[in-house]
């Protein structure tokens, strides 16, 4: 349980065996290649090496993977659907080879696919343009005349709107007054406009426009047809009808290429795959002959990396890295501490060479939580939440570390549920009255409720063994660095003075004489770095100003608490008013609907709560005692994939 060892790796090989080489570091995947680029200005290699550039057929080979990615989002839907978290299909590197022998034909399948949605897309973009112009000829459905009837050898008829707010018997009466020659019929009329005619002498038509004008008259313009607009919108309804009948034909010829989903799915996968092998090579250097590749690799994993270079004309240099170098970090622990892996990474990874803290960490923070949770109801449903997902679905990576912390807080709530007697609340007591009208009660060792002063003092209590756990790490770490009197000055003295103190709660004034040792101690080292005596011994009595800090991370454990009591108070505030009903069926409804509905959303919120508080009582109060922070997470060279697992035996 700790940091993963690495060790330095220089590989040599031909450039000829560069990519099936490549190909092979890939699949085991534990080897990071750093970027060399350096060397090109280094005079120790300037006129030795050239840069690797990254293959012309990068191009080509994204096009090729946009294509596929395309079909497989088509089919994709029409496929039957997976079960979340469910394993990826395994393929090794002969399945790799295979596909890619097979591409040629699977492009194929993929072109088809992307014509025929290109023929749905057509359709679909048809049909649409086709309702939109119906959707403009509805208001003039009423108008039983061609569409290219526009008048006769003396007049014209026009069409268009006019707002609603215009009065047509005042607009008629205008034109009257006027003594303009023109009839005005309306259509149709909306919210906001009215669709009218209006039939003139062509004589007159300037001056029926300029009148017009002055109401907002838009004139609208039909298609030049010798039909009615009623029989216009049923052809084209008609032509909507066929399009759907067509692209549910269409439907049906997508669906029977779902059978190639998954082989579709691992071309894309190995396109991905080569596209990485390719893209890598920019960050390599090269002679003529011989290629250059240095990164990191897990000590533990020299091994592996030697039986994949017997079989090529390569040579590898393994060395330990220097203190100076940003060596990336990688974290080993077993199944029950790695869950706890998730929280250290969102802080940051441990710098290399230094503690990985998830070991000492993880017992404080499901304490921390259980405690703040503290419900049997609550850990019984996070307890069965997680082992149903890890059990059905085995999920890996981040959400396998999530649902392992989900199982194991869920048993920590249970079991501080246990201590203060809490089974969602205080419902045991209301169900039972309220079901039978016998009142039963769930027996608690402590209550936070009636007791907080108790738990206060036991939370404090805790954390202050969290402080001295975390200030010991510290000391550890300086002892290991060859700085002992380090860890004598700055932890040791501190120790004596928290020692005195409480042994001066529980023998009286001999632990004050401890104390005071202690902060001598303090007052003579702390300003060991200043210069002159009068600096040493000011900087040694400000020092003694760190205990209102440690008593400040003392008091942050309050939280612990108010958590705590927030979540029970909810609880059970939700359990009255589930009980507001009273014992009639309505009543008896209202209570499973508050208690599911209510409960859910505490339990969301108390979760949430719980974690956020758990961990910034480990990333202020413990990890500021003795973390190291700014490590970089290890990135092996290893084959990217979406839908399948690449893996390098042929064990399925």
């Amino acid at each position: 349980m700790s940091i993963v060892k690495m060790k330095k790796i220089s590989l040599y090989g031909l450039n000829s065996e560069k990519d099936v080489l490549l190909r092979d570091l890939a699949f085991a995947g534990c080897v990071e290649i750093r970027d060399q680029s350096e060397k090109l200005q280094s005079e120790e290699w300037v006129g030795l090496v050239s840069p690797d550039t990254a293959d012309l057929s990068l191009n080509r080979l994204e096009d090729k993977m946009s294509g596929v990615k395309s079909a497989i989002d088509v089919l994709t839907p029409l496929a039957s659907k997976r079960k979340a978290f469910a394993p990826k299909p395994k393929k090794t590197v002969k399945d790799f080879e295979r596909v890619l022998s097979e591409e040629a034909s699977l492009l194929v399948i993929s072109d088809a696919i992307n014509e025929i949605v290109k023929r749905q897309d057509s359709l679909l973009t048809e049909n649409s343009k086709a309702e939109v112009y119906i959707s403009s000829l509805k208001p003039w459905e009423k108008l039983d005349i061609p569409m290219s009837l526009t008048g006769t050898k003396f007049t014209s008829l026009t069409i268009g709107t006019i707002p609603v707010r215009v009065e047509i018997d005042e607009l008629k009466a205008k034109l009257n007054e006027r003594d303009i020659e023109a009839h005005i019929s309306v259509i149709n009329s909306s919210k906001t406009t009215h669709y009218i005619t209006v039939l003139y002498y062509k004589s007159c038509e300037d001056e029926v426009m300029d009148f017009l004008k002055d109401y907002s008259f838009n004139k609208v313009n039909l298609k030049r047809e010798n039909h009615t607009i009623s029989e216009e919108i049923k052809s084209y309804n008609k032509k909507i009808e066929k399009n759907i009948k067509e692209l549910a034909d269409i439907k049906k010829e997508l669906t029977e290429f779902v059978e190639n989903l998954g082989e579709l799915e691992f071309l894309y996968d190995a396109y991905r795959a080569k596209h990485n092998i390719i893209s890598i090579k920019s960050s390599l250097v090269k002679t003529n002959e011989v290629f250059l590749a240095e990164g990191y690799v897990p000590e533990k994993n020299t091994e592996k990396v030697d039986s994949i270079i017997e079989g090529y004309t390569a040579y590898v240099e393994y060395a330990d890295p220097d203190d100076y170098e940003d060596t990336p970090v990688l974290l080993k622990n077993n199944g029950i501490i790695t869950p706890y892996e998730m929280v250290t990474e969102l802080y940051s990874l441990p710098k290399y060479g230094s503690i990985d803290p998830n070991s000492i960490m993880a017992p404080f923070f499901w304490l921390f939580f259980g405690i703040m949770m503290a419900d049997i109801g609550y850990g019984l449903v996070m307890l069965g939440l997680g082992l149903f997902v890890l059990l059905k679905f085995k999920p890996t990576g981040f959400a396998g570390k999530l649902f392992g912390l989900v199982t194991q807080c869920g048993i920590s709530t249970i079991l501080i549920g246990i201590v203060y007697g809490s089974f969602f609340g205080d419902s045991i007591p209301i169900i039972s009255e309220l079901f039978t009208g016998k009142s039963v009660n769930i027996k608690s060792f402590i209550d936070p409720i009636k007791d907080p002063i108790t738990v206060m003092l036991a939370c404090i209590g805790l954390g202050f063994i969290h402080i001295i756990v975390g200030m010991g790490i510290e000391a550890y770490q300086l002892i290991k660095d060859g700085k002992p009197f380090d860890a004598l000055f700055d932890i040791g003295f501190w120790y004596i003075v928290f020692a005195g103190i409480i042994a001066f709660l529980i023998i009286g004034k001999p632990g004050l004489y401890i104390s005071a040792a202690g902060a001598i101690g303090l007052v003579l080292t702390q300003g060991r770095s200043k210069k002159g005596i009068f600096g040493k011994l000011s900087s040694g009595i400000l020092s003694l100003y760190g205990i209102t800090g440690y008593l400040s991370d003392l008091l942050s454990y309050s939280r612990l608490l108010a958590l705590g009591l927030s979540s029970a108070v909810i609880a059970s505030v939700l359990n009255t008013m589930g009980a507001l009903g009273g014992r009639s069926i309505f009543g008896i409804v209202l209570f499973i609907v508050v208690f599911i509905a209510g409960h859910l959303f505490n339990l969301a919120l108390g979760v949430l709560g719980a974690y956020v508080h758990s961990s910034r009582l480990q990333y202020v109060e413990f990890f500021g005692k003795f973390y190291r922070s700014g490590g970089i997470p290890f990135k092996p060279f290893k084959m990217k994939s979406k839908y399948v697992e690449f893996c390098e035996t042929d064990n399925k």
